[in-house]
């Protein structure tokens, strides 16, 4: 390929990844970005079946926007590209790092398309993470505990779930230590949980969590 079409090329990649769209599921949650990047760095091979077929390696950084909660991310990430002129096609797969505002990290891998001019589209999938994007599983021997008067429990219940006859509860605790019931909640609040964006006074737990001094007082006075 001569030094022409390769300067072509780098510039579409260049041009291509202005602005891109990704339906992110993180940790079973689906979430909706969008952002900006640059590429950094650029190197490809020639596939040879067709003329301007090439499969390029490239690392670069990103701004992605949260549009259900506005939150910010610097992302960086290294990217396999297979650019196809003639069949129309450019796939990128690749893994990446995002850090939010407050230092919490999101390991990533993702898989898009172009799908129009300057725009790319399609889904990040949750690796692992830190912060409010770490997720324990039910084997974690890191255990936590609601302490909580059973009149305050059946109080907050009865509100809630009124309709419910039996007791079932699903309790979440967050990397900011805040508790809440989440039996019921539809998706985009439990998103707004995962990004300490939610209020409910009554759903919220947190002052019960890992709350012994009612029994320590028990406790004392036996």
């Amino acid at each position: 390929m001569s030094w022409s079409k390769l300067f072509a090329v780098t510039a579409m990649v260049m041009f291509v990844f202005g602005i891109a769209t990704f339906d992110c599921a993180v940790a079973g949650e689906k979430q909706k970005w969008h952002g900006t990047g640059v590429t950094t760095k650029f190197e490809q091979i020639e596939v040879g079946d067709e003329e301007g077929h090439v499969l390029a390696f490239m690392e670069a950084k990103q701004v992605f926007v949260n549009e259900t909660t506005g939150e910010k991310m610097v992302s960086i990430s290294i990217s396999t590209m297979d650019l196809n002129p003639k069949a129309g096609l450019v796939v990128v797969r690749g893994y990446g790092v995002g850090t939010d505002p407050n230092g919490d990290k999101l390991i990533r891998a993702h898989e898009g398309k172009a799908v129009g001019k300057g725009h790319m589209k399609g889904t990040f999938s949750w690796i692992k993470g830190t912060g409010k994007y770490q997720v324990h599983t039910f084997n974690d021997k890191n255990m936590q505990y609601v302490v909580i008067d059973p009149k305050e429990l059946h109080s907050r219940m009865s509100k809630i779930h009124p309709t419910t006859k039996s007791l079932q509860t699903y309790l979440w605790v967050t990397s900011s230590n805040k508790c809440w019931e989440t039996r019921g909640l539809k998706k985009i609040d439990q998103n707004l949980i995962a990004n300490n964006a939610y209020t409910n006074n009554v759903r919220d737990f947190s002052c019960f969590l890992n709350n012994w001094s009612p029994i320590e007082s028990k406790l004392s006075n036996t």
